[in-house]
């Protein structure tokens, strides 16, 4: 594998569809681009030649946005003599390198790979990036559950169910098969669940819906398992969630337009901002750290 730089027109260069880069944000292309006008460009691009004559970006993308902002014709690049199979292992070395992609970019990418059979197991891949299988393992982990909790919150805001879906209930659901969700949104959003929502307390309402969700129980059958006692007023309980408490999910606008979510899952403590519907960025607590950070904020304020 054979590597050499050069100076390459702008107008000849293109991103990779194959890129890790999930989604460029233009605050965060505006700062690059600043960064670039005072100290140049530090690490050059990655690309690879095509047979049309053009150069694909397998790693970079981000720096050629903010090189296309500037208005500058030319980029500095490293072209390595690779197939494109080849390129898709460096741009996930590259994305580990540089530690500049977000836990769900690099585990959608390994999916991906995985998928293509660019790599034939997650050990393979631990080794070609020097890393554990456990790390590998963990970051796979991570996307599923970001792309839980993503399609938990698209569903709990849906018009048919948000008045009667609570978070944990929508995440169950959301592990739920396509049939079975939309078999669960006809019952929820039948005339006979709506007239019956009405009469009943908030709790029974609760109960009833968790048990159509976790037991894929019919709204009828669902209202007949409950005792008389279920309609009456009960003491407040803690929410659980696969045997583990779940906090309330916070949820705030901040004054710089983006929204937040925080919430606590298995004692982690997850922070989730959004830029209006799209997820930009995900911080992860572990539990062992979450009380020092508590004491560190009360230092703080």
């Amino acid at each position: 594998m054979s590597k050499k730089f050069a100076l390459l027109p702008i107008k000849k260069l293109v991103i990779a569809d194959y890129c890790p880069r999930l989604l460029a944000h233009e605050d965060a292309i505006k700062e690059l681009a600043e960064n670039i006008k005072r100290a140049g460009v530090v690490s050059p691009l990655h690309v690879r030649k095509r047979d049309d004559g053009l150069y694909e970006i397998f790693s970079g993308s981000m720096r050629f946005r903010a090189l296309q902002l500037l208005g500058e014709e030319y980029a500095p690049c490293i072209i390595h003599d690779i197939d494109e199979t080849e390129a898709k292992k460096l741009a996930l070395a590259e994305a580990v390198i540089h530690e500049d992609h977000t836990a769900e970019e690099l585990a959608s990418y390994i999916r991906r790979l995985l998928k293509e059979k660019v790599f034939r197991s997650k050990k393979e891949i631990a080794i070609f990036l020097g890393k554990s299988e456990q790390w590998v393992n963990e970051l796979d982990k991570t996307w599923g559950t970001l792309e839980e909790l993503r399609s938990a919150r698209e569903l709990q805001t849906q018009p048919e169910l948000m008045e009667y879906v609570d978070f944990p209930t929508a995440r169950e659901l959301a592990r739920k098969p396509e049939p079975e969700k939309k078999k669960f949104i006809q019952q929820i959003s039948s005339e006979d669940f709506r007239e019956w929502a009405k009469a009943a307390s908030p709790d029974a309402v609760r109960k009833v819906v968790k048990t159509m969700v976790s037991e894929g129980k019919k709204f009828e059958d669902a209202v007949k398992e409950l005792e008389p006692k279920e309609f009456e007023e009960e003491e407040d309980e803690e929410e659980e969630y696969e045997g583990k408490t779940l906090a309330a999910t916070v949820k705030w606008e901040g004054k710089s337009g983006y929204n937040y979510e925080l919430f606590t899952s298995e004692g982690k403590l997850c922070l989730f901002k959004y830029e209006k519907e799209t997820l930009v960025e995900q911080i992860t607590i572990p539990k062992e750290d979450v009380q020092e950070l508590i004491e560190k904020l009360q230092e703080l304020l």
